[in-house]
């Protein structure tokens, strides 16, 4: 993977602290007592371990925000996000947008965007058309247009490029299967607010392709969900199967360069698309740790894992994730992702996040990191070495390494909490001059 900075796993929860720090008790909730990620009881003992680091940022006036996703743009991360409910009666009458965008600096998560005068965000990262801002304004039935981020595709220098779903829904929250489809948006660095294009990449009558990352091969992948009748271009295979398509990722934006996968060869046509994969959603990306592509999925508490040497399988049985922390109301914990720009430890160690409904019409979107580099058993002590590494310039004595160990394995605190630590002893601050000198001055 090149192109993108590395951090360690001590920057990455030195980072999630920072991101504690800043967040406001309306807007983070209860912080859990410790790093570790309990497991269930199915929870195999060789599992990866996780570890909570809090919820993302959202704005004072921001209660919710659906699904996280993101992608480096001109050396910054932007997140995307669904429908961002408010506290308040926007000046417009809505109480929410259907999406919104936020920057970050890769490792670190205090997110910056733009605020209204009520302290929410203040536009859409993906707009609305001027028709569809019309419909919005002038329907009086309760219906209207929405559009959410499906994922951000980095083409530096260019501009990025965000794929989105269009729907419009009724006043009982069904869609109008024929205004739905994959609209695309472009966003430039340091922008939260990109430039709609007007036409659909793919329409109504397609499957609704969502892009996922680009291959080692330069080609985008995108997954679509197979279960919805009524689409002459898109199969109908039931629940939760999906298919798998590519373009070129210099032609990504032209629905003629895709190609679909029909079990045996990429074809021209749509309706051949074959089932690779089931799941609740899925989230696929390239890891390097593993060597394989990793797909994560899931709803209720629990997400699931599969792996494969190429997108379109053929994929692992499902294996247990990540239990992640009990949801009040809603569907629970959904819309797990990967953040491949913020992995740490030279990819061994990777950030995850997942939508956590707080209440009926609250949520936050949660961060884990999840260590691929060892099993349960002899990953603690090993992340206690990095984080003296980072911090002091050499791996833990044995005292350190067992203290700090048993600290995290008893959930007497936080994976942050002990790279605070750390870095904040005076070994710490030694070590950090030190560095400073010889970055700086080229001496002791």
């Amino acid at each position: 993977m090149t192109g993108r900075p590395r951090c360690r796993v001590a920057a990455l929860v030195a980072g999630a602290f920072a991101l504690v720090a800043t967040l406001t008790p309306a807007a983070s909730g209860a912080v859990p007592a410790h790093g570790l990620l309990p497991r269930s009881p199915s929870f195999p003992a060789d599992q990866w371990p996780a570890y909570d680091l809090g919820a993302l940022g959202q704005p004072a006036d921001v209660v919710g925000r659906d699904a996280a996703l993101s992608g480096m743009v001109g050396g910054r991360s932007l997140w995307a996000f669904g429908d961002t409910i408010f506290t308040h009666a926007a000046s417009d009458g809505s109480w929410f947008r259907t999406n919104t965008g936020a920057l970050d600096v890769p490792g670190y998560y205090p997110i910056t965007e733009p605020l209204d005068a009520s302290g929410a965000s203040a536009h859409q990262l993906v707009p609305f058309t001027s028709n569809e801002q019309a419909f919005n304004a002038s329907a009086t039935d309760g219906s209207r247009y929405a559009v959410w981020p499906t994922a951000i595709i980095t083409r530096d220098p260019d501009p990025a490029l965000v794929f989105a779903h269009r729907g419009r829904l009724l006043a009982d929250k069904t869609f109008v299967l024929s205004t739905m489809g994959v609209g695309l948006a472009d966003v430039g660095a340091g922008s939260t607010q990109g430039s709609r294009r007007s036409a659909l990449l793919f329409g109504g009558e397609d499957c609704q392709w969502t892009a996922q990352f680009v291959g080692q091969d330069g080609y985008l992948y995108a997954y679509a969900g197979l279960d919805v009748p009524g689409r002459t271009n898109c199969p109908d295979r039931g629940d939760f199967q999906f298919g798998v398509a590519r373009a070129p990722l210099a032609s990504a934006d032209v629905k003629s360069a895709y190609r679909y996968w029909n079990g045996s060869a990429w074809s021209t046509t749509q309706a051949s698309t074959a089932t690779v994969v089931s799941g609740f959603g899925v989230n696929v990306a390239w890891n390097e740790t593993l060597d394989k592509y990793l797909l994560i999925t899931g709803i209720g508490t629990s997400s699931f894992y599969r792996t494969a040497d190429s997108p379109q399988g053929p994929w692992s049985a499902e294996d247990q994730f990540v239990t992640g922390l009990p949801p009040s109301g809603g569907l629970g914990n959904y819309a797990w992702a990967q953040h491949p720009e913020h992995a740490g430890a030279d990819d061994g160690v990777i950030l995850v996040s997942y939508l956590h409904m707080t209440g009926s019409d609250t949520s936050e979107n949660r961060l884990v990191a999840v260590d691929l580099r060892a099993g349960a058993a002899t990953a603690l002590p090993a992340y206690v070495d990095d984080v003296y590494e980072e911090f002091r310039g050499a791996p833990a004595d044995a005292t350190g390494r067992a203290f700090w160990s048993d600290s995290l394995e008893g959930r007497d605190t936080t994976s942050a909490a002990v790279a605070r630590a750390i870095a904040t002893s005076e070994q710490g601050r030694r070590h950090a001059v030190q560095e400073a000198f010889q970055e700086v001055l080229g001496r002791a």
